[in-house]
């Protein structure tokens, strides 16, 4: 758990309640501002804060979806992740939680691992919330297929020769 009660960022929203006594009531509705999904089918991730001592990671079952929050406000905010169902991977580069779009993540190994290279990159895409007013973000991790099945990059040769 965090150790800093400031790293705690929440979406509150406020709503006028439907009905005759709507316009007299409102309802808030309080959510972390970090979402983060589990895309894959067979790989559960783990998620960090660079630079936070490893125990405070969150695991991620496949298919599912947790809130994230900061271990410690002091450390840059940046996230880093690796395979957890899968053993000899190491902490992937951080990547920012605020900057939107999809981006790729290079799974690397440890140098003992590398034989049996059955990951080799993820793909994170990073998303507002609907309903958030913009300020809740949605961070969507999926393994990518070894065969490039879906893959962030595709190299074609449009070129007469090879």
């Amino acid at each position: 758990s965090p150790t800093d009660p400031s790293v705690f960022e929440l979406i509150y929203q406020v709503t006028t309640l439907s009905g005759l006594w709507g316009e007299l009531s409102r309802m808030v509705t309080i959510t972390p501002r970090f979402l983060v999904k589990n895309e894959s089918s067979w790989l559960d991730i783990e998620l960090k804060q660079v630079g936070a001592p490893d125990g405070s990671s969150l695991l991620l079952p496949k298919k599912t979806t947790l809130p994230f929050y900061w271990f410690d406000s002091t450390l840059p905010e940046l996230v880093c992740t690796r395979p957890a169902s899968l053993s000899g991977y190491k902490w992937s580069g951080g990547f920012d939680l605020c900057t939107l779009g999809m981006l790729p993540l290079r799974v690397r190994q440890s140098s003992e691992s590398r034989r049996n290279a059955k990951l080799k990159s993820m793909r994170v895409s990073v998303e507002l919330q609907p309903g958030t007013g913009g300020s809740g973000t949605i961070i969507s991790m999926k393994d990518e297929d070894p065969d490039g099945e879906g893959s962030l990059f595709r190299i074609e040769n449009h070129c007469p020769f090879q």
